[in-house]
């Protein structure tokens, strides 16, 4: 935001030295250069990367600019089933990275170009957060709390109350006692 000086009548007295020099005519409180930075993000995964584990091993790193701002790499902590798997996990974490980012921009008062290109090389990945179907072989991705409440809408499952001497997961727990053996058999 440049400051033009204006004169007691309010015409305008002087732009900036250099401002002129470059060619800019400011209209007052109207026209000034806004520039936005642009930030890009690439998240990748190895999947089944780590020999003993076969833990996927997941990276991001983001750009502001060409300036490298934010990378990390990490162990995921459960082992992935596919590579679509590993690949929206990290998806999420470049995500929230990139929230926590353009949160702190904003703050500064500092203007981002949206939306935010982020790459990744897995293309059913890609198609999984374009198409908002709620796909039956993801269903592994979601959070615990999310599974259930999604699959209950669903009618796949229908949380009930048993009694305890009728549980059967209870066989499985400790050694059941002689009367639950025989009603189990």
């Amino acid at each position: 935001m440049y400051k033009v000086k204006l004169k007691q009548d309010g015409s305008v007295e002087r732009y900036k030295a250099r401002l002129v020099a470059k060619g800019y005519n400011l209209v007052n409180g109207v026209n000034y250069i806004v520039s936005s930075f642009h930030i890009t993000a690439y998240c990748d995964v190895d999947w089944a990367g780590c020999v003993d584990s076969r833990g996927s091993l997941t990276g991001y790193c983001v750009f502001l600019g060409q300036a490298l701002v934010s990378w990390k790499i990490k162990k995921q902590p459960t082992v992935a089933r596919s590579t679509a798997e590993a690949e929206y996990h990290n998806l999420g974490a470049s995500t929230c990275e990139l929230r926590w980012i353009s949160y702190l921009l904003q703050n500064l008062c500092i203007l981002i170009s949206q939306p935010i290109p982020l790459y990744c090389d897995n293309q059913a990945t890609v198609h999984i957060v374009a198409n908002p179907v709620s796909h039956e072989r993801i269903k592994h991705l979601e959070i615990d709390w999310h599974l259930v409440r999604d699959q209950y809408k669903a009618e796949f499952v229908l949380p009930s109350h048993i009694s305890g001497s009728s549980q059967l997961g209870h066989v499985y727990q400790a050694s059941p006692s002689c009367h639950v053996h025989v009603f189990l058999v």
